[in-house]
C-alpha cells in the first residue's frame, strides 16, 4: 500500500478573525448552542408546545412545565442569594493567583 504525504500550507486559516467577520456582515449572534442569523426564510412555527407534538416525534416523555412554579422557585433563590451569598471555597492547596 502507498500513502501519499499531505502537504500542509504554510499559512493556516485564523477561524476566530473569520467566524468574526462572518458574524459582523451577516448581522449574526453567536449563542450557547451555536451560531444564530436572520437567514430571511418566513418562520414557521409547527409546534406550539409539548401538548400538540406527535407521540412519534418524541424522544422523551417530559411533563408539561409548571412556568409559575419555576418563576417562584428561580425568584426564590435569587432573594436566598442575595440575602446569604455563597462563601468562596479555600480547600485548594498551593499559590493562590488571585
Amino acid at each position: 500500500m502507498e500513502f501519499e504525504a499531505l502537504t500542509v500550507p504554510e499559512h493556516r486559516i485564523d477561524y476566530e478573525a473569520y467566524g468574526r467577520d462572518v458574524c459582523i456582515n451577516e448581522g449574526g449572534h453567536f449563542a450557547p448552542g451555536g451560531y444564530v442569523f436572520d437567514n430571511q426564510s418566513k418562520f414557521i412555527a409547527h409546534y406550539t408546545g409539548l401538548d400538540d407534538i406527535p407521540e412519534e416525534y418524541r424522544i422523551s416523555h417530559v411533563h408539561a412545565r409548571d412556568e409559575k412554579e419555576e418563576t417562584r422557585s428561580i425568584l426564590k433563590t435569587i432573594k436566598q442569594f442575595k440575602e446569604a451569598p455563597p462563601v468562596p471555597h479555600r480547600d485548594k492547596t498551593g499559590p493562590s493567583h488571585e
